[in-house]
């Protein structure tokens, strides 16, 4: 990740999961991966999986089955068959889009997005203390913070490794 130098960032930010059609469109291409256009999104799985479709580089429009608008068709010039949706884990890195990974459900990729927000309440980051990340002085206090009970409301734990 671009934040490694700050050994306190955890995880991905801006995660969200988005429903998406897997395409097939020639034998010798793989598969394109593009969502509903808006106003197919209310569509079920079942009247999308392996149905006909149209497609451009932003959106695709399942025809089979539906009416589709001549003014949407006329923006879709490829066409091919939705093979199945998935619902693809996507995550920012230093304002990009990054995909972290799919589901076949959306129940399964909203559990992934919960535990990668570290949703569990309890953070488990360890952080040594070093001359690079903290100053002389900081390092003395926390040093003497770990010989004493730690206060209740501190957001961490202060404590020495034997050795």
């Amino acid at each position: 990740m671009s934040h490694s130098k700050n050994p306190f960032v955890r995880g991905y930010d801006g995660l969200s999961v988005q429903r998406l059609l897997a395409i097939s469109y020639d034998v010798d291409c793989p598969l394109s991966y593009l969502p509903l256009h808006v106003s197919q999104s209310h569509l079920p799985d079942s009247q999308v999986e392996r149905h006909a479709c149209v497609f451009c580089d932003d959106f695709a429009l399942i025809t089979e089955g539906q009416n589709v608008p001549p003014e949407l068709d006329a923006q879709c010039p490829s066409h091919g068959i939705a093979r199945n949706l998935v619902y693809a884990v996507m995550a920012e890195e230093a304002g990009q889009p990054l995909h972290v990974g799919d589901t076949y459900s959306e129940e399964a990729a909203r559990e992934v997005v919960r535990r990668l927000r570290f949703e569990t309440g309890f953070y488990s980051r360890a952080w040594e203390i070093s001359s690079a990340h903290i100053t002389e002085e900081a390092g003395r206090f926390l040093a003497e913070l770990a010989d004493v009970a730690t206060p209740s409301g501190f957001l961490f734990v202060a404590f020495r490794i034997p050795y």
